[in-house]
């Protein structure tokens, strides 16, 4: 199917037709409760889960963190190094000036 899968370990178990399953229930997953509607995103820095009730606080920092990362390829578009985006050369003059 070719989709990432995030695994810690293995269950070579088979599956159990001797009793029903549940859905809808909190379940957990690497030490991490996660509860029906909470949203699971993965990549290649890890998995976090995001509970549904903060998921428009998250979501609000998130295009927050997108449009400033958009700020900062401009600038270097602009031919700004990171030392100027950052301030980091105002920070060397200074210790140099010390």
């Amino acid at each position: 199917m070719r989709f990432p899968v995030f695994s810690h370990g293995v269950n070579p178990s088979g599956t159990v037709k001797a009793s029903l399953a549940q859905i809808g229930v909190p379940v957990t997953c690497g030490g991490v409760e996660v509860h029906d509607g909470d949203i699971v995103l993965g990549g290649c820095d890890g998995v976090v889960v995001v509970p549904q009730a903060h998921e428009d606080e998250v979501f609000e920092k998130a295009l927050q963190k997108v449009e400033k990362e958009q700020h900062i390829v401009e600038e270097l578009l602009a031919g700004k190094t990171t030392l100027e985006i950052y301030g980091f050369d105002k920070l060397i003059e200074k210790l140099e000036n010390m």
